[in-house]
């Protein structure tokens, strides 16, 4: 019987995942990227009372001063922190797409 190297497994384990993995929309990343690059006022952005009032006061304050003191506001890097907890990563996300309607709302995404 012979054997598949260790790394031949992995490369394999490794394509596997790429193809389970949902396909990436330029539109929707889009969307995201110029509400980031454009958000200004309050309302449409990320900020401690959104925070407290998804995530409770003390979780939220948090998950607040992580994002903005030790990530600098970066979306991405705060995914990464929620990588332990899909549950309040999804909340985050779901925060994220909120904030970009009330964006979309006063700058039209066609425009």
């Amino acid at each position: 019987m012979q054997t598949v190297p260790s790394c031949r497994r992995e490369s394999s384990l490794n394509l596997n995942k790429i193809l389970d993995m949902e396909r990436l929309k330029f539109k929707t990343l889009f969307r995201i990227v110029r509400w980031d690059y454009n958000r200004c006022f309050k309302d449409e952005s990320l900020d401690k009372d959104l925070f407290v009032e998804k995530y409770g006061r003390v979780m939220g304050e948090h998950y607040y001063n992580k994002f903005v003191r030790e990530f600098d506001g970066n979306i991405l890097k705060m995914i990464g922190y929620f990588r332990g907890s899909e549950k309040e990563g999804q909340i985050f996300c779901d925060m994220i797409t909120e904030r970009i309607e009330k964006y979309e709302q006063r700058e039209p995404y066609n425009s």
